[in-house]
């Protein structure tokens, strides 16, 4: 059965969460005396290949904020770089998740496409449901974003859609991702700045963390990781200039 659904195109990601479900489904029916054995674990899953990650270097990051700041989507990638959120994290935060007081912003829920529509769901997993702080420059977009958003909402009329999102569309509804991660990559050549991903955003935001000293816990924690395992294996490239650092800092403490 896994490898018919691997011939006809799911991805391993796919086909793995596949062999979990039936795993666990065939592991109640063993204990309840239903099949003699619980065959899902006898079956090897596919190899799955993560992507390479590829963040943008902390030159890179200030060179696009720098040249794109009078874009509509500007406060969107500056969240996206200074908290590590998701992009459905982010689409699906509303001004209710924002505390301006005390400068943090909360994820409770995440836009994604279901059944060829657009709504707000659970986040990805249980540890993504956090409370992020934010930066003072990402606060102050935000609340220059809020006023100009009230502006579009005036001219939108009886069309806006109230949701109360932070990131809506022109009409207050759900932005589609896909069409935000191009809007995205539209800046990104005009800025100079080479193509990546929008997930890269994130991923730029761990990298310049723990480039900047901020322990593996920590940085696992903004992320709503389940593991510092995955938080380590996923950032196992910024080890090498971390590991030279901690060398220097201890050639100077030792003299």
């Amino acid at each position: 059965m896994l490898n018919d659904l691997t011939d006809r195109g799911l991805s391993p990601a796919t086909v793995i969460g596949v062999r979990a479900t039936l795993r666990r489904a065939l592991s109640y029916a063993e204990r309840w005396g239903l099949v003699p054995r619980n065959v899902g674990r006898l079956v090897d899953p596919p190899r799955m290949v993560r992507d390479e990650v590829r963040p943008l270097t902390a030159d890179e990051a200030r060179a696009f904020l720098a040249t794109t700041t009078d874009d509509r989507d500007w406060p969107l990638w500056l969240i996206a770089l200074s908290t590590g959120a998701r992009q459905g994290e982010i689409l699906g935060l509303t001004w209710a998740d924002v505390d301006f007081t005390q400068r943090t912003m909360s994820i409770r829920s995440a836009a994604q496409r279901v059944n060829g529509t657009l709504e707000l769901v659970e986040p990805k997993t249980p540890r993504s449901r956090c409370t992020i702080p934010l930066t003072p420059m990402a606060h102050d977009a935000l609340v220059v974003h809020r006023a100009r958003q009230r502006l579009e909402r005036l001219a939108s009329g009886s069309r806006w859609q109230k949701r109360d999102l932070v990131f809506a569309g022109f009409d207050g509804g759900i932005r589609d991702g896909g069409a935000a991660t191009h809007r995205f990559q539209d800046a990104l050549a005009q800025a100079g700045v080479r193509r990546v991903r929008f997930h890269d955003l994130r991923h730029t935001a761990a990298s310049l963390l723990l480039a900047q000293g901020v322990p593996l816990r920590v940085v696992m924690e903004i992320l709503g990781h389940s593991s510092i395992t995955i938080t380590a294996n996923l950032y196992s490239h910024v080890a090498p200039a971390l590991t030279r650092d901690a060398t220097d800092r201890l050639q100077a403490v030792l003299g």
